[in-house]
């Protein structure tokens, strides 16, 4: 029979399954380190590009803010606030121009009822291309005003018809005005 004796001063230890899981810890370490250092310079890169980026648009918001001064300053010169104001002036005749004077009267010429007279018309445009209207009528008697307010009320020309004035003049300075003089307001379809 053989026995085993162990004649060393500390007992022999099998050190192979530490070795074997810090070597493979170590290997996974590393390969960690590698993919987080490509990733760190690709960061780097990226972000070096972007600041780049940056730079070029704040360069450009200043060359934009140094032009908008030069022009803000240009429009203050009273010769260009002159020809703004000029041009604006000109703006307004060409807009009253433009304004279907000829279909106006066509509409207003199918709507008005025997004794009543158009006295005024005064059109405004505003920004978005609506036209108001504002009319003075004369009629003979307060039957026929009101026909000519129902009549226009029901035309597709006009809309939103409100009358604003009435009056019963004693004398007229012209003999064929009515005795009913009415003011409207109304929004009139250009189209």
């Amino acid at each position: 029979m053989k026995t085993h004796f162990n004649l060393a001063s500390s007992p022999l230890e099998n050190n192979r399954r530490f070795i074997a899981g810090a070597a493979t810890l170590g290997i996974i370490a590393l390969a960690a380190l590698f993919f987080l250092s490509v990733h760190a310079m690709r960061a780097r890169r990226t972000n070096g590009a972007i600041r780049a980026d940056i730079s070029r648009l704040e360069d450009q918001i200043r060359a934009s803010q140094r032009e908008q001064e030069r022009l803000r300053v240009a429009l203050k010169d009273p010769k260009t606030v002159e020809v703004m104001n000029r041009a604006r002036f000109l703006n307004n005749l060409i807009e009253q121009r433009t304004f279907p004077w000829t279909k106006m009267f066509a509409d207003l010429e199918q709507i008005l009822p025997a004794g009543v007279r158009v006295v005024s018309i005064s059109p405004q445009m505003d920004k978005t291309g609506r036209v108001k209207v504002m009319l003075v009528v004369s009629a003979v008697n307060d039957e026929q005003k009101v026909k000519f307010v129902r009549s226009m009320v029901s035309s597709p020309a006009f809309s939103n018809v409100r009358p604003t004035q009435e009056s019963h003049p004693e004398k007229v300075a012209t003999g064929n005005a009515g005795v009913v003089l009415l003011s409207l307001e109304a929004q009139y379809a250009t189209i």
